[in-house]
C-alpha cells in the first residue's frame, strides 16, 4: 500500500487542532458553514477568501448575541489558532492586525447584557456605572462615531430605542478625549427642525429636554480598546445652563452658522459635504468647562 502524503498534508495537519476544538460546536446552524469550510479544503486553496471569511465570521460572532458565552471563548480560541498556525493565512498582511483583534475579542469577551423592559431612571445608570469606570472594553474601531456611546448602553442596560431620551428622567452623552486628556470634538445633541425652530421656546425644545438632566462620559481609545472616565452630572441648575438658553435664542434671531452661539451652535450633519441637515452641538471649550470645573 501506497505510503504517499495527500496534498497539503502540513496544513490539513496544522489545523487538525482547531477541528477538534470546532467539532463539537457543530450542532448549532451558526458554526456548521465555517467548520464545512475548513474541512473541504477552500482555506487551503485560496487565502485570500480565507482571510475574509475569518474576517466576517469573527464580525457576526462579535454582533451574535445570542451565542452562548462559553462557546465563544471556544471559537475565539480556534480561530487564534488557524490565523497563527496555518503558513497559508501568515503571509497575508493583514493577518496580524486580525490576529491582534481575536485575542482582544477572547480577553474581553463578556456575556451579553440582558437590558430591562423598561426604561431605567439617572440614578440607577449612575449606580451601574461604577462597575464600567476605569476599565478597557472591547469597541473596534471603526468609521461610526456611535459606536462607543452604543456599547456603554450595552454596558449600563439602556436599551435602544427612538426615544427622545434615553432614561426615564435623563439623556447619556459620550464624547472623546486625546490621548492627553483634551476635549477632542464637539457633542451633538439633536437633530435641528428648521420649521419650527423659530417659534418653538428653548423650555419647549428638544435641545432643553435633552439637557436639562444630562449624564456626560468621556472616554479614551487605545487601539480596540475603550476607557470610559469620569462621568459628569449636567442639570438644569447649572449656572452654565443660561449660557445655552441665551445661545438657543440667538440662533433663532440670526441666520444659520457655526459661528453663532458661545457654547451651544449648529452644524451640517450627515453623510458628503453637501448635506443641509443641521443640528446642535455643544462646542468643545464648553465641554472642557464641564471638565475642569
Amino acid at each position: 500500500m501506497s505510503s504517499k502524503k495527500p496534498r497539503n498534508f502540513s496544513k490539513q495537519h496544522s489545523i487538525s487542532s482547531t477541528l477538534k476544538v470546532l467539532r463539537p460546536l457543530s450542532s448549532a446552524k451558526f458554526y456548521n458553514p465555517f467548520i464545512e469550510k475548513i474541512e473541504s479544503g477552500i482555506y487551503r486553496h485560496n487565502k485570500t477568501q480565507k482571510t475574509r471569511n475569518i474576517k466576517a465570521m469573527s464580525d457576526r460572532l462579535r454582533m451574535n448575541t445570542l451565542t452562548p458565552y462559553s462557546k465563544r471563548i471556544q471559537l475565539n480560541k480556534g480561530l487564534i489558532d488557524i490565523m497563527e498556525n496555518d503558513t497559508d493565512v501568515n503571509s497575508n498582511t493583514n493577518t496580524d492586525n486580525m490576529t491582534h483583534t481575536m485575542k482582544q475579542m477572547t480577553l474581553h469577551s463578556r456575556p451579553p447584557v440582558v437590558c430591562p423592559k423598561g426604561r431605567i431612571t439617572m440614578e440607577e445608570v449612575k449606580t451601574r456605572y461604577t462597575n464600567v469606570i476605569g476599565k478597557d472594553h472591547l469597541c473596534v474601531k471603526t468609521s461610526n462615531k456611535g459606536k462607543a456611546g452604543q456599547l456603554l448602553e450595552d454596558l449600563l442596560g439602556i436599551p435602544h430605542s427612538s426615544a427622545c431620551l434615553d432614561m426615564i428622567d435623563g439623556e447619556l452623552k459620550v464624547f472623546p478625549l486625546k490621548p492627553n486628556g483634551t476635549v477632542k470634538e464637539s457633542v451633538a445633541i439633536t437633530m435641528v427642525n428648521k420649521d419650527d425652530l423659530k417659534t418653538t421656546q428653548f423650555e419647549d425644545s428638544r435641545v432643553y429636554k435633552k439637557l436639562e438632566n444630562t449624564l456626560f462620559v468621556p472616554y479614551k481609545q487605545t487601539g480596540d480598546d475603550v476607557c470610559f472616565m469620569e462621568s459628569i452630572h449636567f442639570t438644569k441648575y447649572n449656572p452654565y445652563f443660561e449660557q445655552l438658553k441665551n445661545d438657543y435664542i440667538e440662533i433663532q434671531t440670526k441666520e444659520f452658522s457655526g459661528r453663532v452661539g458661545k457654547y451651544l451652535q449648529t452644524r451640517t450633519k450627515g453623510a458628503g459635504h453637501g448635506s443641509t441637515s443641521r443640528a446642535f452641538y455643544l462646542r468643545p471649550s464648553f465641554m472642557k468647562l464641564l471638565m475642569t470645573k
